[in-house]
């Protein structure tokens, strides 16, 4: 992504938007618009759950009891039976759909998902009480930038206090991507 112009609607050109959930409003929102936009442009939508778990990377971590994992297993099966219900009512009858749920530190396992998916852009809910303009350090959607590794995927987040989609990275350390309608 050289020229910030082949992001405007119309002239987008990505095949696969994915859209990380986790059940919130904020994410719901953001699901909405990207579903919209991929019938718009004729996408299909990849919904993506994750279960933050730290210990996934670490090899013979002291969490990975069997209790704890036995908890593990109830949050995915619970997260995959809520992801595929939202799949058939938010996405199915506008746009194809694949869906996945996920355990793993949430930023990675989100642009692991991207790179591996070959989506071209990402579209993610935000919670930022202020804005995206000072999401605060640590947030996921700000993780999600700062990590990114595919170089021509696009991320956007669900601004609420503007009430719209807001571009956070065009590319790979993009600064002031602009701001687009949706």
């Amino acid at each position: 992504m050289k020229v910030a112009n082949q992001w405007k609607p119309g002239a987008l050109k990505v095949e696969k938007i994915l859209v990380p959930v986790d059940f919130s409003t904020h994410s719901l929102k953001a699901l909405k618009h990207a579903t919209a936009l991929a019938a718009g442009i004729r996408a299909s939508v990849i919904l993506l759950h994750v279960i933050d778990d730290p210990g996934e990377e670490i090899p013979g971590s002291p969490l990975k009891t069997r209790s704890y994992l036995a908890q593990q297993t109830k949050l995915v099966q619970g997260a995959e039976h809520q992801l595929a219900l939202w799949a058939k009512r938010e996405v199915r009858p506008h746009a194809p759909v694949r869906h996945y749920v996920r355990r793993g530190r949430v930023h990675r396992v989100i642009t692991g998902m991207a790179e591996k998916t070959g989506a071209g852009l990402i579209v993610i809910g935000s919670h930022g009480r202020t804005g995206l303009k000072r999401l605060l350090l640590g947030s996921v959607a700000e993780s999600v930038v700062r990590n990114a590794t595919r170089g021509d995927a696009g991320i956007m987040a669900w601004d609420d206090d503007a009430q719209k989609l807001t571009w956070l990275q065009l590319e790979r350390g993009a600064r002031n991507a602009p701001r687009i309608d949706s």
